[in-house]
């Protein structure tokens, strides 16, 4: 057995991916890149569902929305917000889509699985509420918001054995 692929098999038991090790030779070689773009709501919600099942989350009620524009909290522009109720165990993922003004020449490539990967490690994260008169607290939810999105990128890695620099939005 390569290498490759006994990682690939560690780390798919690790996100919930139970397989045979000829299904996981098979959906690596089927699989390239995650999906760039989602072109309409269902096909996000089978990426939903499929993450959702990954990571364990499939005791939560999770929908999501395409939407052309997304501002956080702060007003600040985002790929992704997950408004999400940690008790009753549900959540509301929106995506912003592409949007080739705004995204073609970010640092960071756009990619809407991994922005969705990143809402959805927000119902298993256990996040305080950001007061925004602190600096500290501002300072702990952009640290604990970088390493949520390290893990996203991760994930995404794993799944299609990718190098980090496939995030980069290079102009060629």
């Amino acid at each position: 057995m390569s290498t490759r692929l006994m990682v690939t098999i560690i780390v798919a038991i690790l996100v919930g991916v139970l397989m045979e090790e000829e299904t996981v030779k098979e959906k690596i070689e089927v699989i390239h890149i995650p999906k760039m773009k989602f072109s309409n709501k269902k096909e996000m919600m089978k990426y939903l569902r499929e993450w959702q099942h990954r990571l364990f989350l499939d005791h939560w009620i999770i929908d999501a929305e395409l939407v052309d524009e997304l501002v956080d909290r702060d007003g600040v522009e985002c790929w992704g917000l997950n408004t999400f109720e940690m008790i009753g165990r549900s959540s509301l993922i929106k995506i912003r889509k592409y949007n080739p003004d705004k995204d073609a020449n970010a640092v960071r490539k756009y990619c809407a699985e991994q922005t969705l990967v990143h809402e959805l490690l927000h119902c298993i994260y256990n996040w305080l509420l950001k007061d925004s008169n602190s600096h500290d607290s501002m300072y702990y939810d952009t640290m604990d918001h970088q390493q949520l999105d390290k893990i996203a990128d991760a994930l995404i890695m794993a799944k299609y054995d990718l190098p980090f620099e496939f995030f980069l939005n290079k102009k060629d």
